[in-house]
């Protein structure tokens, strides 16, 4: 079951929805995962698969080991300091590249790349 939290003008607001509805994150098929250009949202993974941070970014924001200590202490703890990075979706405006990250539930959406 995937809980959410949210505040808004009539307080907390709780929703729960079943994990049988949420998408298996995948990137779209002009996802450049090389040189993605312009703004572009991203996902780190373990070595199982498992997304663990979705960001959004230019150049080489999805590669970079610029992260606060949160990342670090997973990154480095949990899986030796070995990650993967896909690009899930390219060429996006800074508007784009929000919304998409919205879409996939990110808390990173508003931060800076």
């Amino acid at each position: 079951m995937r809980i959410s939290l949210g505040l808004s003008n009539r307080g907390i607001e709780i929703s729960a929805s079943p994990e049988d509805k949420l998408q298996p994150i995948r990137p779209s098929e002009d996802a450049d995962q090389e040189h993605p250009r312009d703004n572009y949202v991203y996902a780190h993974l373990d070595n199982t698969d498992k997304v663990f941070y979705i960001g959004k970014g230019k150049n080489r924001r999805a590669w970079s080991n610029d992260r606060d200590g949160l990342w670090y202490r997973y990154v480095y703890k949990h899986l030796g300091g070995k990650y993967q990075v896909r690009i899930l979706k390219g060429n996006l405006s800074a508007e784009e590249a929000v919304r998409t990250l919205r879409q996939h539930g990110s808390r990173n959406a508003e931060k800076t790349s």
